[in-house]
């Protein structure tokens, strides 16, 4: 059975409620481009003005169409848009798209409009894409069920979907597809997103065998869970989703608010889950069509092992850089590789990696082809960009030399020919051959096929990791606010996290006889849910011995933290076995509005603000995950052993935050945040040295 996502952008029929037989109109514009595309279905326009609209039939209203159409076009005014889907509902029209503005996008009296209208939709049963949209384009059926610009051009169709929440700036970006020659299967704009929201609607162009990619233009984030669902289903149909996604800063947040009346979320929450999911993020609209190309002509490669082979030396410095910038390698030739190369480039060349041919390929076009075939022998080697400069009078030459070394080897190449003329471009097009207009373009192309690569391989290794994790039985449901320390860090021990022995003192005497217990130097920090940053206000001692300093230091802590915070209600001294130094590190967990728990990792103590070198994940994650979130971090090399540093057990500390991702998944909504600053890590493993943990009011 077709269900109604399908009906709206796969229609078998359409009725233009409120249609218009003057097509300069917006709302004439859809009979216009659906009759002038030659879409093949039925098409029912209803105003109760007219009998006819060119040779069509005009019903003057739902109930007297002839049929149930698979899509309902409502083009009248906000205030009747209501009446118009609850008879579509009544009519058994399952789908429909709302082209009418003026309901959140414009204030208090629009998010009253809007909320009957999505109360009317779920009363009757229909789907809604919009309202405040451009509508819908079905390149692949010509079903052109919108008002846009992009109607007035050529319909050039191919693998790409495209789904976007702006309408003016989806169809400039649609159009620069068609102007780079890239085929729409699928434009849709998805307006204020009542009802129906990008991922949903992604998700289902995605199962269309004619898609071999989707991208997305994005300015608000809601619905989490259907991102998740939709970016694992790209992973397991190996049809990556490129997303261009603003408001990036607080200034870009602000706009996007104004435009559409969403929020755009924590761009690093929404960052750290499209690395864990495979969502591959796009800059802005060019860099976006340059990852769709690349994905519809290049097979993903099967390591990060890029080759760089230039008719400049210069470029190719420059696209090294932007490579290793991006973590893709630059491996130098193996010997047999290295040698191979040598025999066919000029003595004044460079055969090592990136492999200058210089211009002689020109007398002798083989050098050229045998250059990329030979370096993709190379095991190391996963994929190869090729940079040209110009060449106007040799594009027959070179499409046929890139035509030949296509079909010599099996690793993916691509072209960075700068200057390229719109002749050359369409015919390497033709070919098969992805083919870019500079160098760094083409190297973040590849970061993006390698990327979507690895996250495939790694997505299986996760699912066989899932099915044997098993989350901790915790709840926070009989706590509110900050919980005390003791309490927190037996929830976190229940857990499987480590932190050092500890108990709550009252007396200095309590204190020496903790103490005296651990036989070991303690640390002591106040106790005090009003007091959350104790070094702060003077509530931390370190490294203490002997049991007078004990005693003495905890009266010094009580003393100074009730001068500090004279309100504060001290409820004692935490006394702690000193943990053995490590590397610091945080974790914690936090609860996104969109996609609800998440975990962070990064450098610890002073280094989480001022480097804010951090990954983040949706909780829970596996094994495989947490080693992905630690060699992301730009401080990983530390994490190695860097300068003569202690080398950390990455395989323990990984497991810590497992266990703590798998904590944050076990208490849910009742989270507020959790802080694990500082974790020491080292050889021996991680543990925690201090912990917040706040529940939910």
């Amino acid at each position: 059975m077709i269900n109604a996502i399908e009906k709206l952008i796969r229609p078998r029929s359409i009725a233009i409620i409120g249609a218009s037989a003057d097509f300069h109109k917006l709302n004439g514009r859809i009979m216009k481009f659906l009759i002038d595309h030659g879409y093949k279905g039925g098409i029912y326009p209803v105003n109760p003005k007219y009998d006819m609209i060119g040779t069509l039939t005009c019903y003057p209203a739902v109930d007297d169409l002839p049929e149930a159409a698979d899509l309902a076009v409502i083009t009248v005014p906000a205030r009747l848009v209501n009446d118009a889907v609850a008879a579509c509902g009544r009519k058994g029209i399952e789908a429909a798209v709302l082209f009418s503005s003026g309901f959140k996008e414009v204030g208090s009296e629009g998010i009253r409009l809007e909320e009957e209208l999505v109360s009317t939709a779920a009363q009757f049963g229909v789907r809604l894409c919009g309202p405040n949209t451009i509508g819908l384009i079905n390149c692949f059926d010509n079903a052109f069920a919108s008002f846009t610009q992009y109607g007035y051009g050529e319909n050039v169709t191919g693998p790409v979907a495209f789904i976007s929440q702006s309408g003016a700036f989806g169809t400039a970006i649609a159009a620069l597809a068609r102007d780079r020659g890239i085929g729409l299967g699928y434009f849709i704009s998805t307006g204020n997103e009542c009802d129906l929201s990008v991922p949903e609607i992604t998700h289902e162009t995605l199962e269309d065998d004619r898609i071999r990619v989707a991208t997305a233009y994005v300015e608000g984030i809601k619905n989490g869970d259907d991102w998740i669902v939709l970016a694992e289903r790209s992973l397991a149909l190996g049809k990556p989703i490129v997303v261009t996604k603003v408001g990036r800063t607080d200034a870009g947040k602000r706009a996007a608010a104004s435009h559409t009346g969403s929020l755009a979320g924590a761009d690093e929450v929404f960052d750290g889950i499209a690395q864990q999911f495979g969502l591959i993020r796009a800059r802005n609209e060019e860099h976006m069509m340059d990852l769709a190309d690349a994905f519809m002509l290049c097979d993903l490669p099967k390591g990060p092992g890029v080759a760089i082979i230039t008719q400049s030396g210069g470029a190719g410095v420059m696209m090294t850089d932007r490579a290793v910038e991006l973590g893709l390698e630059i491996p130098q030739p193996i010997e047999a590789v290295c040698a191979s190369i040598s025999k066919v480039i000029p003595a004044f060349g460079s055969a090592n990696n990136p492999i200058d041919v210089t211009a002689q390929f020109l007398m002798n076009p083989a050098v050229l082809r045998d250059s990329v075939v030979r370096i993709l022998d190379d095991p190391n080697i996963h994929i190869a960009v090729v940079w040209l400069q110009l060449m106007h009078d040799h594009v027959d030459m070179l499409v046929d030399i890139f035509k030949q070394t296509k079909d010599l080897t099996k690793k993916p190449f691509m072209v960075a020919w700068v200057g390229a003329s719109d002749e050359a471009l369409e015919k390497m097009r033709g070919i098969g051959v992805c083919c870019l207009r500079g160098g760094e373009p083409a190297i973040d192309a590849v970061a993006g096929l390698v990327q979507f690569a690895m996250a495939r391989r790694r997505y299986e290794k996760v699912l066989k990791e899932r099915r044997k994790g098993a989350l901790p039985r915790v709840s926070l449901d009989n706590y509110s606010g900050v919980l005390g320390t003791v309490e927190a860090g037996a929830l976190l021990q229940k857990a499987g996290v480590r932190v050092p022995e500890h108990v709550l003192c009252q007396t200095p005497e309590e204190a020496a006889a903790a103490a005296s217990k651990f036989s070991s130097s303690v640390a002591l920090k106040i106790e005090s849910r009003d007091i959350l940053h104790k070094t702060d206000a003077g509530g931390v001692r370190l490294g203490l011995g002997e049991l007078k300093t004990v005693k003495a230091a905890f009266e010094d802590i009580t003393r100074e933290t009730a001068l500090f915070n004279p309100a504060a209600v001290l409820d004692g001294v935490i006394v702690a076995r000193m943990v053995e130094p490590g590397i610091e590190m945080v974790i914690g967990l936090n609860r996104d509005p969109s996609f609800g728990n998440v975990i962070m990792v990064g450098l610890g103590g002073v280094f989480v603000e001022v480097m804010e070198d951090i990954a983040i994940r949706l909780c829970p994650v596996t094994p495989v995950e947490a080693i992905h979130m630690l060699d992301s971090l730009k401080c990983a090399p530390i994490l190695k052993g860097a300068r003569g540093g202690p080398q950390v057990d990455k395989e323990k500390l990984a497991q810590m935050i497992v266990d703590v991702s798998h904590f944050g998944a076990s208490i849910g909504e009742e989270l507020v945040e959790l802080d694990l600053n500082p974790v020491f890590a080292g050889p021996d493993g991680a543990v925690a040295v201090d912990w917040l943990l706040v529940a939910k009011s």
